[in-house]
């Protein structure tokens, strides 16, 4: 952002039908193009810690996917994606950032702004002349305002400041300055490529690409705006709003500050209350005394924010992806572990079974009778004697429950599997395969018909499209169902055919299977591997010696000397070394997660990883579209949620 270019002046005063166009006091010489005599101070990385103690937030600056708050006693805490390291999704600090983390070394702040490479602070006089870090991009010089900055704002492009010695003027991308043109402002506020701020007088000066057209305003403390909507706090305490949406929120007095939150206008009340055009408000626990795009403020110090939470922005813990093992809260004690493609189950030492993802957070669904059914899309499912018991998620936090009786005769389920349309295979007490088709055109088919099997089964493992088989004697086998050649989740026909031998397998002990691959360990504890319909294995010696398996969709886990290896498909992380979010090449050969704990098992999900390590802790990485981190919710807030550790304890 050039703000020459970008930023054209466009002064509004306060007061009359066809106000001049310059209401503050121009530059008295021609702005200059960058900051004169200044030569850009060194690389300043920004450094952060975890929040430890109470923070009683006293002011609110909050950006699209980031935020922060300053406390009383002059820190800074930040939480969300402040920071963003190239193509890897900001590694340990994108996983660290979804709770507040406080800017070390920098103390006396009075305000904060975050743009895409630089995080700039202002301090009291006394305390500092502020500045800006570099969050990205080791190579680059930290930008340098004329003047110490006072107040900051965000801008598209940049960063804009109101300086001690009066000027306006802003940063772009590259860290180059650029003056405004205006000066002596107070409240500043931008909103897309426009900013508007105060004059002493109470005037409403604007300057940018795009400024709003202001009606006539009476004398302000305070302005607001969004597109074509907005508010000014009125000199007399209430508030002059414009806009068709806007309009309603006008009043004479009551008013303490106006604000957008979520592109809309709205007013905080004396009486902390928050009015905004659409009328939605905040959890009521508390006063709000202030707000700001996706969060508020209460009288108690505390802060609450909606939104996605796509990069951790509500501040509770939660985030859409970590590359880096987190640890699933309020989950200990586990003694068995179930990942699926969008949720993860555990069972804990009293046999009670905890359920989360798909949408759900971490839930106590019962006691777990049963045995483990593997299902890709469900972590869920347990087999009793005669019958497969599933807990469906369904809205609003409940659960449901599905069970599919065995078929007649068979009076004990020793195992069983289930693929993605929910077509299902069990073993009987003989070893005896049974199948039903999950879908067809008509719906759920309960019709069973018997899978031939060169040898009594001991468990099942589900395919993308079909199952895999170890045998009682050690072999295994595949079944591959072609009628999905054609991608055709609803098929008429039964499933038919029978499992087929993979050459070579002969004294395996445990069974996984992915999309297309399955693998196995033996007895001498060698991993073999092999394509599901061309069933040629080859041996992964690097991991010889792994004690457990994981496979799912397009990635494989195994636990060897404690150690989680991976390898396949990472775009979002699930391999669990730091690197994901894009343009990430499948890993062919295993590679080691960055854990600090001692696993026992693991499980995978479609795009997620789960290790159960040997204290009972479960540790997460990976995709958290549907919430299988663990970590809260991921979906768009209905409510307001606390940021962890803001406010009174």
């Amino acid at each position: 952002m050039r703000v020459p270019a970008a930023f054209l002046l466009a002064a509004v005063a306060c007061g009359g039908p066809n106000p001049p166009r310059a209401a503050v006091a121009p530059s008295p010489s021609p702005a200059p193009s960058l900051a004169p005599s200044a030569a850009p101070s060194p690389a300043r990385r920004a450094t952060w810690t975890p929040l430890d103690g109470t923070f009683v937030a006293e002011r609110l600056r909050v950006w699209q996917s980031s935020a922060c708050a300053i406390g009383g006693d002059g820190r800074v805490a930040c939480w969300g994606q402040v920071e963003y390291d190239d193509d890897s999704v900001a590694v340990e600090r994108r996983q660290g950032m979804s709770t507040p983390h406080v800017l070390e070394g920098v103390g006396g702040v009075i305000d904060v702004a975050r743009s895409w490479h630089y995080l700039c602070v202002a301090q009291r006089a006394g305390a500092g002349d502020g500045g800006c870090f570099v969050t990205i991009g080791l190579d680059r010089a930290a930008p340098v305002f004329p003047s110490p900055a006072v107040e900051l704002q965000v801008a598209d492009g940049g960063i804009c400041a109101v300086m001690r010695d009066g000027r306006v003027g802003c940063v772009d991308h590259d860290g180059a300055y650029t003056d405004a043109g205006v000066r002596d402002l107070t409240a500043l506020r931008c909103s897309g490529h426009a900013c508007c701020g105060v004059s002493a007088a109470g005037a409403v000066a604007c300057f940018g690409e795009r400024t709003p057209a202001l009606p006539r305003l009476p004398p302000a403390t305070a302005v607001a705006f969004s597109g074509d909507e907005g508010c000014v706090r009125t000199r007399a305490g209430g508030a002059a709003c414009w806009g068709d949406g806007a309009k309603p929120l006008a009043r004479p007095s009551g008013v303490r500050d106006v604000a957008i939150v979520d592109h809309e206008p709205c007013v905080v009340l004396d009486d902390g209350g928050l009015a905004c055009a659409s009328g939605r408000v905040p959890a009521a626990e508390a006063k709000v005394v202030a707000a700001d795009h996706a969060c508020v403020r209460y009288r108690d110090g505390a802060v609450a924010c909606t939104g996605t939470n796509d990069h951790g922005e509500l501040g509770d813990g939660g985030v859409q992806l970590s590359p880096l093992p987190m640890l699933v809260p309020r989950v200990d004690e586990v003694v068995e572990l179930d990942v699926a493609h969008a949720g993860v189950c555990v069972v804990r030492r009293d046999r009670t079974q905890w359920c989360w993802g798909n949408g759900q957070l971490p839930t106590a669904l019962g006691v777990a009778n049963g045995v483990r059914v593997p299902a890709q899309y469900l972590a869920s499912c347990r087999a009793t004697a005669t019958a497969i018991r599933c807990e469906i998620p369904g809205y609003g936090g409940a659960w449901d429950r599905e069970t599919i009786a065995a078929p007649k005769g068979v009076r004990s389920i020793k195992a069983a599997a289930m693929h993605r349309d929910a077509s299902l295979c069990l073993v009987d007490a003989a070893g005896s395969v049974h199948c039903r088709h999950g879908m067809s055109e008509g719906g759920l088919d309960d019709r069973w018909v018997p899978l031939a099997s060169p040898a009594p089964v001991a468990d099942l493992a589900p395919l993308g499209v079909g199952f895999c088989a170890r045998h009682t004697d050690g072999r295994a086998s595949c079944f591959v169902d072609h009628r999905y050649d054609d991608d055709d989740d609803f098929l008429e026909a039964l499933p038919t055919g029978q499992l087929e031998l993979v050459p070579g397998i002969a004294d395996a002990t445990s069974l996984v299977a992915g999309q297309g691959v399955a693998c196995v360990i033996t007895r001498t504890a060698e991993v073999w591997c092999w394509d599901g319909d061309r069933r040629q294995p080859w041996q992964v010696t690097a991991l010889t010696g792994a004690t457990a398996l994981g496979a799912n969709h397009l990635h494989h886990c195994a636990v060897k000397d404690g150690e989680v290896w991976c390898w396949g498909d990472n775009f979002l992380g699930q391999l669990g070394t730091g690197a994901g979010g894009g343009r990430i090449t499948p890993e062919r050969a295993p590679v080691r997660a960055k854990t600090s704990f001692r696993a026992v098992s693991v499980g995978t999900g479609r795009d997620s990883t789960c290790a159960l390590d040997d204290q009972g802790l479960v540790w997460c990485w990976g995709a958290n579209t549907y919430g299988q981190l663990g970590q809260r919710r991921v979906h768009r807030a209905e409510g307001w949620s606390r940021v962890v550790g803001l406010g009174p304890r």
